[in-house]
């Protein structure tokens, strides 16, 4: 993080999570830390943008390109090197209204790739920034569509792109299930496997709801959003 950052970090370790100054309250083994992220637009930057000095730290970027990133993007030159349009979803969950879509488009708004996603998917891709307590969208780094992008513009492709969530719970909680994600995987090795499988539980529900009604409005959404996706394609130049 940016040293202006780092009076609240997130550090995880066997007894639980520890702010950088102090301990805060914990129910063992996991205590979920929240910080002054609750205000800081600069400190969710701080997360979003990712850190690389703290391997057992959440928003850690790694020091190498791992073997699925590599993997991905040799298929990714394999498969776009003779395409020249290409439309590019990144589905998550986590982000916005409950059940509901919410787009997160990287390109600058007067740009065509923005002009062609706002075509494509409505006015809600302009609207990013709304889902956030700052209103605005922060600075995310080193996602996985930006790679998929480059490639396709190396090979002289045009894009539309945008990351899509589909909201689950309130950002603070699912900034705790990130911090509990980080535990299971740094520093879970002393608990139970009862204790571990019951905080996988609680992951899984924080990204992955099991309420019938948020799924079905997933699947429902996401028909309707790659039905759009296919008509954009087949109208690219009406688009442009």
């Amino acid at each position: 993080f940016e040293a202006a950052s780092r009076r609240m970090w997130f550090g995880i370790s066997p007894m639980g999570m520890l702010p950088s100054r102090r301990r805060c309250a914990f129910n063992p083994p996991v205590g979920l830390v929240c910080s002054k992220v609750r205000n800081g637009a600069r400190d969710r930057t701080s997360i979003t943008a990712g850190q690389y000095w703290r391997p057992d730290g959440v928003g850690f970027g790694g020091t190498t390109p791992e073997w699925a990133h590599q993997e991905l993007c040799a298929l990714w030159r394999c498969n776009l090197a003779r395409a020249n349009r290409v439309a590019i979803i990144d589905w998550h969950t986590g982000i916005g209204g409950y059940g509901a879509p919410s787009f997160l488009c990287f390109d600058a708004p007067q740009m065509p790739a923005f002009q062609r996603a706002t075509s494509w998917w409505g006015d809600a891709v302009a609207q990013s920034g709304a889902h956030y307590k700052a209103g605005t969208r922060p600075s995310y780094q080193g996602l996985l569509i930006g790679a998929v992008q480059d490639i396709a513009h190396e090979f002289g492709g045009e894009t539309t792109a945008a990351v899509i969530e589909f909201g689950t719970y309130a950002n603070m909680k699912m900034l705790e299930g990130l911090v509990l994600d980080r535990w299971l995987q740094c520093a879970a090795s002393n608990a139970s496997d009862d204790i571990k499988l019951k905080h996988e539980q609680t992951l899984m529900g924080l990204f992955c709801p099991a309420d019938p009604r948020w799924r079905q409005s997933v699947l429902s959404e996401g028909r309707k959003i790659i039905a759009q996706t296919l008509a954009g394609l087949q109208n690219w130049d009406e688009d442009t």
